[in-house]
């Protein structure tokens, strides 16, 4: 079932005030949303208060390659309080659950004992208690565990070039290629803004391997399996299940956090913080909101920037 907007134009809303007294939950989304991979938004933590203060129940979902302990720590650093919000579902928790399963329905279970990381050292806490092991070669490698560039050249397998070019890692993935290594991508962004910079992410070299024939198993959003960890851990914490009609997503991704909104069926939001703020600027005018309108997935709301 779709619930895209695609028949008209989203409505401009100024905050998440405006919508409190239609939905019960947020999954929101962290980088270009409530932070810029290097500080929360200014208006963040006060509209995540007003929204706790009526009873709200609120799960951050991510791309973020990482284990859900880390970006919670991360989210810590930043100022943000584990008590704004009722837990953390990273593609990368997602991920690592997947990968540890050993029954007889285990995604991975046929997919040996051996992974090549593509990846920086900071995502290294995907290997604890993983029953595969890490190897320092695609030939010694079952899998490629790609959670992104790597945060630097020493100790990689580039042979120089800038590591946040994807020209760069065409030796690397063309000898995946030729010895038909399967790949787990971590995080399907393409694409993400760190500050004020475009940085290349895990999606872009997952298209680029299965563009030229690999197998690539994606885990993370747009894939409607991790809104559905989000709503069980909703579901959890509240005193009674929380349908879908009641539960609103909050992303900058048409392609990620809007598509993935519209596979698990529920209400969207476009936040023009992130991805999508370098086309037009603050402003939202009719054009624009017509525009969206255009071509599906469409999301119900538009507004700058998460605010109350």
């Amino acid at each position: 079932m779709s619930t895209s907007n695609s028949t008209s134009p989203p409505s401009h809303i100024h905050g998440i005030s405006c919508l409190v007294n239609d939905y019960d939950a947020l999954f929101c989304d962290l980088w270009g949303v409530a932070h810029n991979g290097v500080a929360l938004f200014p208006h963040v933590l006060h509209a995540l208060r007003q929204w706790q203060d009526h009873k709200k129940r609120l799960v951050f979902i991510s791309n973020a390659p990482r284990r859900a302990y880390a970006i919670a720590a991360q989210l810590r650093h930043m100022g943000m309080a584990d008590a704004l919000h009722d837990g953390v579902i990273s593609s990368g928790e997602e991920a690592w659950h997947a990968l540890t399963r050993n029954d007889k329905d285990a995604p991975y279970g046929q997919w040996g004992k051996n992974f090549y990381h593509i990846g920086p050292e900071r995502d290294h806490n995907m290997f604890e208690g993983l029953p595969q092991k890490p190897v320092r070669s695609i030939d010694a490698c079952s899998f490629i565990l790609n959670s992104g560039p790597w945060g630097d050249l020493q100790g990689s397998d580039l042979q120089g070039g800038d590591h946040h070019d994807l020209h760069a890692y065409h030796a690397i993935l063309e000898q995946g290629l030729r010895q038909k290594k399967p790949m787990i991508c971590l995080n399907p962004d393409i694409d993400v803004i760190r500050g004020t910079k475009r940085v290349l992410c895990a999606g872009a070299l997952a298209r680029s391997y299965r563009q030229r024939g690999g197998v690539v198993s994606y885990h993370g959003k747009p894939y409607p399996s991790i809104y559905a960890m989000a709503h069980k851990r909703i579901n959890e914490r509240h005193h009674e299940p929380i349908p879908k009609q009641r539960i609103l997503a909050l992303g900058d991704s048409l392609t990620t956090d809007i598509a993935g909104a519209d596979s698990y069926a529920i209400h969207s939001v476009l936040v023009l913080s992130g991805l999508h703020k370098a086309p037009i600027g603050n402003s939202i005018d009719d054009a624009y909101l017509a525009q969206l309108a255009q071509t599906p997935p469409t999301p119900h709301y538009v507004m700058t920037q998460l605010a109350w």
